[in-house]
This record gives structure tokens, C-alpha cells and sequence, in this order.
């Protein structure tokens, strides 16, 4: 069983790369363990407005 770690961000795409750059669960012991994924809550499709955007970022982890 592979833990993660969720984010869910309401922002726009263009600043999902900063989420990126962050060190998520360092701070609890946690390494990344493999490549992080996205899921897309809503899209272009469904709203015309960027700030309405969500969209889940997964991280998997293992303690250090």
C-alpha cells in the first residue's frame, strides 16, 4: 500500500508549477516516492472562469 499526500488547489493552471516546486511533507518525515499526478475536479469545459478551477495534486510518500 502506497501512502500519498492530497492537495486540492482552487487556483489557475498557470500557477500549478509553484505547487511544484514545494517540499510537501518534509517537515513530517515524509519523501516523495515516485511521480506525483494530478486530477482535474473541473476544467475549461465546465467554467469559463480560471479562479473556479480545481484540481487535486497526489504526491506518493514513504518515511524517511
Amino acid at each position: 500500500l502506497r501512502r500519498q499526500r492530497q492537495m486540492c488547489i482552487r487556483d489557475r493552471y498557470s500557477n500549478l508549477p509553484s505547487i511544484y516546486t514545494k517540499q510537501w511533507g518534509r517537515a513530517e518525515g515524509y519523501e516523495n516516492n515516485g511521480p506525483l499526478y494530478e486530477v482535474y475536479i473541473t476544467d475549461l469545459t465546465q467554467t469559463s472562469n480560471e479562479d473556479e478551477l480545481i484540481t487535486e495534486i497526489y504526491y506518493p510518500v514513504k518515511k524517511k
